[in-house]
């Protein structure tokens, strides 16, 4: 057994025995771990509502012999409260961590996932978009290498796109896509942001083009990572 030091993402809680937590993390420089919180749920314990889901913490564990390690001390980095008091942004919140969590694996460094999915929730902790899903998953799929390729249809070059084929994540125009699927506002919308420009993109939009564009990024997203996000879609049920 030995220490170690990291900054962990709490992407979930379950309970253990009659007082521990187990949390599934995001850690920086050890990718997807699993910490027993030892006595958490006590009414008196030394973690406190520190170890709920979406809180960034500066962590102390002790590497075990199995598969949990246990959580010695955290220093809060970003508790993320507000995310926890606001239904959509907790419904936004848990999306993101499904998206992550996802992506994830054990054992394997992942300082720009852990760099993303922190600042997302802390922007979305102070301030909410109707863009913000989209975004994020966006951003998530050019740090994976999935992002759709827009400069131009595939077959002719032509800027003016209506549909994305998802398979191979290029974009068509009128005359060789099989049916119009996307507006020209959704395509121009995703260009800004795969260039970089998640600011302005969070800062615009109306209720009809956010929900578009959420449900064409999230639906090519699925689609390319062969997953369904069950958070997104629990109002479904």
């Amino acid at each position: 057994m030995s220490e170690y030091k990291d900054s962990i993402l709490v992407l979930r809680t379950y309970k253990l025995a009659e007082s521990d937590r187990i949390l599934s993390c995001l850690a920086k420089q050890h990718g997807k771990i699993r910490v027993v919180a030892k006595g958490a749920r006590k009414p008196k314990s030394k973690f406190g509502g520190r170890v709920e889901p979406f809180t960034e913490l500066n962590a102390s564990l002790w590497k075990g012999r199995g598969e949990l390690d246990t959580l010695r001390q955290v220093d809060v980095i970003s508790l993320n409260g507000s995310l926890h008091q606001d239904l959509d942004k907790m419904m936004k919140a848990a999306t993101v961590v499904e998206m992550v969590d996802k992506v994830s694996f054990d054992g394997q460094e992942l300082p720009e996932l852990f760099t993303l999915a922190t600042r997302a929730l802390r922007s979305l902790a102070r301030t909410d978009s109707p863009n913000f899903l989209a975004v994020f998953a966006l951003r998530l799929l050019v740090l994976e290498g999935l992002a759709p390729q827009l400069d131009g249809c595939r077959v002719c070059g032509d800027p003016n796109l209506v549909s994305i084929e998802a398979r191979h994540g290029y974009g068509l125009c009128i005359t060789h896509a099989v049916s119009p699927t996307i507006s020209p506002r959704i395509v121009e919308l995703m260009r800004t942001v795969l260039a970089g420009r998640t600011a302005s993109v969070l800062n615009l939009g109306t209720k009809e083009d956010s929900s578009e564009f959420e449900k064409v990024v999230m639906e090519y997203l699925e689609h390319v990572l062969s997953l369904k996000l069950f958070s997104l879609h629990a109002n479904d049920l």
